[in-house]
């Protein structure tokens, strides 16, 4: 993820970018069902991602 997030910024710096910046996002959720004190069921879910943000250039009139 690290490196994908380095080329990203490579890029848009050899594309003439002045600013980029990227947020990587890694999400962990658990769960435990419990039904008269037993275990019904367990889960743990996992996703990453990223996202890139460039910002908005000023209209000067």
């Amino acid at each position: 993820m690290d490196e994908l997030a380095n080329r990203a910024l490579n890029l848009a710096q050899t594309k003439g970018a002045r600013y980029a910046d990227i947020r990587l996002v890694l999400l962990e959720a658990k769960s435990l069902t419990a039904k008269n004190g037993i275990v019904e069921a367990v889960s743990l879910d996992v996703s990453q991602g990223w996202a890139q943000a460039q910002p908005r250039t000023p209209i000067i009139s």
